[in-house]
């Protein structure tokens, strides 16, 4: 299965690809769907987006919607559109977008009302993290940046499966050690 990953920024782009490898295309929105960068430059759609079953958006939270548009618009020409999935966190940052020769924020495709009415292109579920535990992982990895040892000593105890077999048992373990040590951090 050919699968692109786009992200709405260089750095998004090399990381995934870094990550990923010959596994899965990585480039950003602009390069990939030739979204102009002024006014002066003309549309051109991407054909070459047939080679690919399925295509990632991600940080959609970072997409105008006159950059989906254009994305859209290319979808919308091919013979044979691939599955597109976006993702992203409409709470987080939003596009910029210079206007007269200064910067602002713009609203982004998560939060346009015209994106989320349109049922070809519509938000159908979103996904949070439930686990309460995780939850205050995550927001410690995020908000107070742990040191590489801490989250080394987090991982020591975290072994799935040492057995080669998983069952209930040894998940429920792992789970407890894992909150011993979250607890710690």
């Amino acid at each position: 299965m050919a699968v692109l990953l786009a992200a709405p920024v260089t750095l998004l782009a090399q990381g995934y690809s870094t990550t990923f490898g010959s596994d899965l295309e990585c480039n950003t929105l602009r390069a990939t769907f030739h979204i102009p960068v002024n006014e002066n430059q003309s549309l051109d759609v991407t054909f070459g987006m047939n080679k690919f079953n399925m295509v990632v958006v991600e940080e959609a939270s970072l997409v105008s919607p006159e950059s989906f548009n254009i994305i859209a618009g290319t979808f919308n020409c091919l013979n044979c559109p691939p599955i597109m999935a976006i993702t992203g966190d409409k709470h987080q940052q939003q596009p910029l977008k210079t206007v007269h020769g200064r910067v602002s924020t713009t609203v982004s495709i998560l939060n346009d009302h015209t994106f989320n009415q349109n049922s070809k292109h519509a938000l159908h579920q979103q996904f949070r993290i439930l686990d309460k535990d995780y939850v205050a992982f995550t927001n410690l990895v995020h908000y107070v940046k742990p040191t590489q040892q801490q989250l080394h000593d987090f991982q020591q105890s975290v072994v799935l499966c040492e057995s080669g077999f998983l069952d209930d048992e040894e998940i429920y373990h792992t789970f407890q050690v894992s909150r011993r040590s979250l607890s710690s951090l």
